[in-house]
């Protein structure tokens, strides 16, 4: 048996085991049960988080006429979150013809993706600088702060030198500051800690503000402010009752083991 025979049972076979009836997964993830390049991909993508073999999927799947409206959506977002986000834009202008059905979104996702080729100031604030929490805190309490806590990517905590070891503070990073701006929306209360803007190179940049004046959650970013919050002196939070959520893959992160496991290094 071939090389290229192997690989395709395999992928027949492994794609079996996640649309099997006894596993949840098949529920839970956007994947089709067609065996395709495109279901593969999807896969790729979404179960094993390989993304190289995602987009090759992809890219197979766009020249075989598979989805080739949706394939190319998920494709160019695959490439932006391997870094390639001017590819995606190419690879979105150059397959503009295929966008049939939606020209709306296609035209929502282009200009999306070209912010991010030219990133405005904010784009640099991908961190938090949470002060005044107990001396009992831990990962644990942090991410119990918030509603969605599922994008925050890690978090980092250090006794507050200013409180003679009274407090600690936090540095929590993610991966965008939309998605930093996003979780602070979900936090439980906003009025017991101070929270700054901390930059990819480390610097304070702004605190941050929530405009009590406008809608729930909407945050402005503003100068730093001196202000001594009173620290927290309890470690876990009760279960918070239950939410429905916009986005499944939000779901399944925020109620998955993995979240609370996943430490990458900086």
């Amino acid at each position: 048996m071939s090389s290229g025979s192997c690989r395709s049972l395999g992928l027949r076979n492994g794609l079996q085991r996640y649309l099997s009836r006894n596993n949840p997964q098949n529920v839970r993830f956007p994947i089709p049960r067609q065996q395709t390049s495109y279901t593969f991909a999807k896969v790729a993508e979404y179960i094993e988080k390989d993304l190289n073999k995602a987009e090759i999927l992809y890219r197979r799947a766009i020249e075989n006429g598979e989805r080739p409206e949706s394939a190319l959506k998920d494709l160019a977002g695959v490439l932006h979150q391997q870094g390639k986000t001017k590819e995606a834009c190419d690879l979105l202008q150059s397959h503009k013809h295929l966008f049939v059905s939606d020209q709306a979104r296609y035209e929502n996702l282009l200009r999306n993706l070209q912010k991010q080729i030219f990133p405005s100031q904010n784009t640099f604030n991908k961190a938090v600088k949470i002060s005044g929490l107990g001396v009992m805190s831990d990962e644990l309490t942090v991410r119990g702060m918030f509603q969605k806590p599922s994008r925050i990517l890690h978090i980092e905590i250090n006794s507050d030198p200013d409180s003679s070891g009274k407090s600690k503070f936090a540095i929590v990073r993610f991966a965008s500051h939309s998605a930093a701006r996003k979780t602070l929306e979900g936090l439980i209360d906003m009025t017991r800690y101070k929270l700054e803007w901390v930059s990819v190179n480390g610097e304070i940049t702004g605190e941050v503000i929530f405009d009590k004046t406008a809608t729930a959650g909407n945050i402005i970013k503003s100068s730093p402010q001196k202000k001594n919050p009173e620290p927290v002196y309890y470690s876990y939070f009760a279960d918070k009752p239950y939410q429905p959520f916009d986005d499944i893959v939000d779901e399944l992160l925020e109620n998955s083991l993995f979240t609370y496991l996943a430490k990458p290094s900086f």
